[in-house]
């Protein structure tokens, strides 16, 4: 008997360069999202993509949400907000789990944003 396909969502958020691609990449298995170095942002928007994979208790379908790094350094905080906010309309179902990444000590500016 086959067991029915759990479907969850998960979003990467944190600052531009804390790895949130990478981390994305390794729940994914695959190399599904490009990948920055350090301070240079490479999602500029953010990208969702869905993978397969076999847990304990059956098949999940995980939508993976990589989203704009907080501080992006070659945009404006109110367009940094606006894309944030296309990440939540793209999760307008549900979100399972959000896993906020970050390269150290978690930042004042990480707790405001």
């Amino acid at each position: 008997m086959r067991m029915a396909l759990i479907e969850r969502t998960v979003v990467f958020i944190g600052r531009t360069g804390a790895g949130k691609s990478a981390c994305a990449n390794t729940l994914a298995s695959d190399v599904l999202f490009l990948e920055s170095d350090q301070s240079v942002s490479e999602t500029k928007f953010i990208d969702t993509r869905t993978v397969d994979v076999d847990g304990a208790k059956g098949r999940y379908r995980i939508k993976v949400v990589d989203t704009i790094g907080i501080g992006d350094t070659d945009l404006k905080h109110e367009d940094v907000l606006r894309r944030l906010a296309v990440a939540c309309y793209e999760c307008r179902e549900g979100i399972n789990a959000v896993f906020f990444v970050t390269g150290g000590r978690f930042t004042q500016e990480e707790a405001d944003a």
